[in-house]
């Protein structure tokens, strides 16, 4: 093994075990064994009940940091099996092109400023308000990760499936690229309620305008990766489907509560629920747009069809004296590899 080789596998294995170490903290922050062992102060629990936000289920929080750690986990867990792959020429690579060195560079920052996050959110007070400046840096690592991957595949992705790595491509699109975007995505939304929490905490604004504009941000939020899902990346992103799955539970939770809270009768309901039910209504109808998009783009590439060169063609020559002899024998003139390579151009599921 190359020394290159060798220092992109620790590099692997460490984002590996940084990702187990981040998760574990993460995971016992939510129980009171964390604050008998002094790990921390108050369990994550309390410190979310602490700041009473109303556009959110505390008790959904755990489940979706679980769901979200476990995509980081599975994808992981491909970049260690993808460490060794076998071209069609039986040489082996340790390294995947459309995975480089940078993308885990970008990524383990991105852990350890959500830890960063963790630390302050629990002393409460002033060091929330900080707290949110590491979920944004977080988020800020976990998007150029993304963009990372995504400027590899589409570097890459011919390269990958002439040498035999087609699976790769589809294991990258589908895990690698939903489980850093959904990161990215609920980060950017902690961060959303860490400054509504810190708005009204201050007294800048009163509570039911601080949660507003928190939506209001993660919309826009929504907005921008809808724009770049859509029409820059294009057919890129089209199995990544976690960052609207975030989005849509983020606007969930305030109807859900909303709707279970009485309201009395000279009062009508919460504006952060009215602007909740309408970005919840456009989520949905991006969700529908995104679906018809990819269907369309989709059927009309594998409706397209591969040109044959001129001179991959294959052809029959024949000499023209000898043309009604019954002896002549045709002489066939084509690229041996021709028909094998035109099938396998035409066997590839339109991306």
């Amino acid at each position: 093994m190359a020394e290159g080789e060798a220092a992109y596998l620790c590099l692997v294995v460490l984002t590996v075990a940084a990702l187990l170490v981040v998760g574990s903290v993460h995971a016992l922050a939510w129980f009171p064994v964390a604050v008998d062992k002094g790990l921390v102060e108050h369990t994550q629990k309390e410190n979310w009940d602490f700041f009473e936000l109303d556009i959110l289920y505390v008790e959904w929080l755990l489940p979706i940091w679980i769901a979200v750690y476990a995509l980081q986990i599975i994808w992981l867990s491909y970049s260690l099996l993808a460490l060794c792959r076998e071209k069609r020429h039986s040489s082996l690579v340790v390294t995947l092109p459309m995975m480089p060195t940078s993308l885990f560079f970008a990524y383990i920052p991105g852990l350890a400023a959500s830890i960063g996050w963790l630390i302050l959110f629990d002393m409460r007070g002033s060091a929330a308000a900080y707290s949110s400046v590491c979920m944004m840096a977080s988020a800020v690592c976990f998007a150029i990760t993304m963009a990372i991957t995504l400027h590899a595949l589409k570097v890459y992705e011919e390269e990958a499936k002439q040498e035999g790595f087609l699976a790769d491509v589809w294991a990258i699109r589908i895990l690698v690229q939903n489980g850093v975007s959904t990161y990215c995505a609920w980060a950017a939304t902690v961060t959303c309620y860490t400054v509504s929490m810190a708005i009204f905490g201050f007294g800048l604004m009163e509570k039911d305008v601080a949660q507003c504009v928190a939506l209001a941000v993660v919309m826009a939020y929504l907005l921008i990766w809808t724009l770049t899902d859509l029409f820059m990346t294009k057919y890129l992103t089209h199995f990544v489907l976690g960052p609207y799955c975030i989005f849509s539970v983020v606007f969930l939770m305030p109807i859900l509560r909303c709707s279970e809270t009485p309201m009395e009768s000279d009062q009508g309901p919460d504006t952060h629920y009215s602007l909740s039910c309408v970005f919840m209504g456009c989520t949905v109808l991006i969700i529908l747009m995104k679906l018809i998009l990819v269907t369309g783009r989709c059927c009309c590439r594998s409706y397209k069809t591969t040109p044959i060169p001129d001179e991959d063609f294959c052809a029959i020559q024949y000499v023209p004296s000898e043309e009604n002899s019954p002896s002549t024998t045709p002489t066939e003139v084509r690229k041996e590899p021709f028909f094998a390579d035109y099938l396998y151009s035409h066997s590839d599921i339109a991306m």
